[in-house]
Parts: C-alpha cells; sequence; structure tokens
C-alpha cells in the first residue's frame, strides 16, 4: 500500500505542477473579468456529471476489485451508460437553463459546450475506476499525466499563436476530456482480458451500492461547489473569479486526501474483517491527520507570496478565502479517510443525513450571510459544513467499532 501511496502522490505532485500551470495560462489570459466564468462553466460540467454517475465509479472499483473477470462487463456498462446518464442529466439541466436562466448567468455558446461534456465527463470517471479497481493505479496516473501535458500544450500553442477567450479555453478543455477517455480505454482494451460487453443484470446488482455512494459523493459536492452559484448569483463576476480561483487552488492542495482515500478503499474492499478494516483504517488517520495538518500550516505561511506571483497583484482578495478554506479542507480531509471504512464496512445510511445536513446548514449559512459579509460569509459556512461532516463521521465509527 504504501509504495502506491508513494507512486500515486508523486504522480500527483507532478499533475499539481501540470495543473498550475494550465490554471496560470488561462487566469493570465482570461484576467479577473473573465477567469470566474470559465471556471462557473466547468463547475456546471462537474455538477451534472456529480448528478449522472449514480455511484458506479465508486461500484466499478469496489467490484473490479473484488473480481476481475467483471471487469469487461463493467466496460462495456462504463461506455454505454455514461453517454445514457448525460443525456438524460444534460437534458434536464436545459430545462432548468431555459426556465431559469439567472441561475447560470453564462453565455449560451458557453452553456452548450457545458453540456456536451456531460456524457464524457461521465465516461471518463468510469472508466478510470475501472483501472483503479484491477490494480493499475501506476497505469491511470500516467494516463492522467499524459492527458494533463496535452491540455497544457495546447493551451500554450493557443496562447502563443492567438488569442484565447472563455469559449476557446472551454473547447480546448473538451478536446483534452475526449484524448483522455481514449487513452484509457485502449489501455484498459490491453490490461482486460475477459468479455466486454452490457448487462443490465450487473448494473442491478452494482446499484445498491453505487446509488449509496452517489447519494453521499453528491450532497458532499454540493456543499462545496454549490458556493460558486451563490457567489455568481448574489455577488459581482469579479467576486467570482476571485473565490473561483480560492477553490481551484485549495483543489489541488486536497490531492493528498483524495490519492490516500483511494487507495485505502481499494485495500479496505479487498479485507474480509471489518476489525481488520477498522485498524488500517486507524493507522492511516493518525498518520494522514499529522502529515495533513503540518502540511496545511506550511500553505498557510507561504500562500500570500505564492499566489500573488502565480496569479498577480489583481488576485490577492483571493489570499484570505484559500485561508479560510484551509480550515474546512482538513476536516473534509478527515472524513475522506473516514469514510473509505465506513463506505466498504456496509456503508451506513447515516452518512448520507450526515453529508445532507451538511449541505442544509451550508445552503442556509449562505442564504442568510451572503449578501452582508460577502465571499468570507461563504467561506465560513463551508467550514462550519464541514466540521458537521467530520464530527458526524467520528460518531458513526464509534458506533461500528463498539459493534465490533
Amino acid at each position: 500500500m504504501l509504495s502506491d501511496i508513494v507512486h500515486t502522490y508523486g504522480s500527483k505532485i507532478l499533475l499539481i505542477v501540470l495543473g498550475l500551470i494550465s490554471n496560470i495560462l488561462i487566469t493570465r489570459s482570461l484576467g479577473v473579468a473573465e477567469y470566474g466564468n470559465f471556471v462557473f462553466a466547468m463547475t456546471i460540467v462537474t455538477m451534472g456529471m456529480q448528478f449522472g454517475s449514480f455511484g458506479l465509479h465508486s461500484a466499478n472499483v469496489y467490484y473490479a476489485a473484488k473480481n476481475t473477470r467483471l471487469a469487461g462487463i463493467l466496460l462495456g456498462n462504463s461506455l454505454f451508460f455514461s453517454l445514457v446518464f448525460g443525456v438524460i442529466v444534460a437534458s434536464i439541466i436545459i430545462v432548468v437553463y431555459l426556465i431559469y436562466p439567472a441561475i447560470f448567468g453564462i453565455d449560451k455558446w458557453l452553456f452548450a459546450i457545458a453540456m456536451a461534456m456531460i456524457p464524457f465527463s461521465l465516461m471518463s470517471l468510469y472508466v478510470r475506476n475501472i483501472l483503479i479497481g484491477i490494480g493499475k493505479i501506476k497505469i491511470d496516473n500516467n494516463t492522467t499525466i499524459y492527458n494533463k501535458v496535452l491540455l497544457v500544450g495546447l493551451l500554450s500553442f493557443f496562447i502563443y499563436f492567438f488569442t484565447i477567450n472563455v469559449l476557446s479555453a472551454l473547447m480546448i478543455a473538451f478536446v483534452t476530456l475526449v484524448a483522455g477517455i481514449i487513452i484509457v480505454f485502449l489501455e484498459l482494451q490491453k490490461n482486460i482480458i475477459y468479455p466486454k460487453k452490457i448487462s443490465l443484470r450487473l448494473l442491478k446488482k452494482i446499484s445498491g451500492f453505487g446509488f449509496k455512494a452517489y447519494l453521499s459523493g453528491l450532497l458532499a459536492y454540493l456543499v462545496f461547489k454549490s458556493d460558486l452559484f451563490f457567489v455568481n448569483y448574489f455577488l459581482s463576476k469579479n467576486e467570482l473569479s476571485y473565490y473561483a480561483l480560492a477553490v481551484g487552488f485549495v483543489d489541488y492542495i486536497f490531492i493528498l486526501p483524495i490519492t490516500v482515500g483511494i487507495i485505502l478503499f481499494q485495500k479496505l474492499s479487498l479485507m474480509k474483517k471489518n476489525k481488520e478494516k477498522y485498524e488500517l483504517m486507524h493507522k492511516a488517520t493518525l498518520a494522514f491527520g499529522s502529515i495533513y495538518m503540518v502540511f496545511l500550516f506550511c500553505i498557510y505561511l507561504v500562500s500570500d507570496d505564492v499566489i500573488t506571483m502565480i496569479y498577480g497583484e489583481e488576485f490577492r482578495a483571493s489570499v484570505e478565502l484559500v485561508n479560510l478554506l484551509l480550515i474546512a479542507i482538513f476536516f473534509m480531509g478527515l472524513s475522506t479517510i473516514f469514510q473509505q471504512y465506513i463506505a466498504t464496512s456496509g456503508f451506513s445510511i447515516i452518512l448520507i443525513y450526515a453529508w445532507g445536513a451538511s449541505f442544509l446548514l451550508n445552503f442556509i449559512l449562505n442564504i442568510i450571510f451572503i449578501q452582508r459579509y460577502g465571499l468570507y460569509a461563504v467561506a465560513v459556512s463551508t467550514i462550519f459544513s464541514y466540521m458537521l461532516v467530520a464530527l458526524l463521521s467520528i460518531l458513526i465509527i464509534k458506533k461500528d467499532a463498539n459493534e465490533l
């Protein structure tokens, strides 16, 4: 497990560098006035992906890890149902856009591209998790790096020879998304020897596990990313850019708990006894929590210099937001580790209620305070929401531990 974490996190560090480069290219090319629109369009894509995933990505990891013979069928289902679910979700969002366009507040062409990206984002999510499930974590890391290098290369080319705007930046993101799917599919073709076909029977079998994970993951995503909708609706476009940059910056920092969580989930899925799972989770939490706290404190010390140096003085307003969100992602990081144990130990439905309570708290705090306190209210509401989830996750684990 340790070697996988080291390799994976080493790859993630490289991805952070590549991601920062691509983000710098986009940020400096678009400026404060337009950067928020780009991030908001991408947020619509990822939110549509979250709504349409129905937990199949988590189920792909779990069932591919338990029985590699299912990998071919999981791949067939992933390719087919990503298109089906993606079109359904995009259609629903389009209806909402036509009825309440003010909720989105972006150009119709940006919205159209975002809708086209949703099925392919789902497909990418599904197939990458099959690679993880069959233990090809290093291949998954490498393919992700190839994809990010392509993104940086395309951005650099178009910025050097042309002038990019939000629309062209979004199109480049779309092209690299499709290219990434092709790369992963070719790798799966080489590593899956079992028949690749569609099976409604298997889909029905895994939907129970996947749907519970889906609800929890969706609510977790909404706690963090729905903030951009509040900012876009209630505040200015410049404030949207400041908050979007802060959220994007901490997203890179959050790679550590995601990396540990993905590998921990795969290892826990292979264990038979909950007592063994609890012991591994306990050790992982202690090691991770200590390292992560020190890591975040170091980020806090250099955040001002780093953000202004990388993105320019025009984004200095994002610094205080980043520092507040560092507190939020500490609690979110702990929750990520806790929930791998909960998910592989029967997936307590209480966890869904925990994320539901967190989302409701975040929603209420934003509605009450955003117009009075602006972006600070948004960041602080996120802190309280993640604190609540971490506390409830601990209570769930303690209850399960007492029953071991």
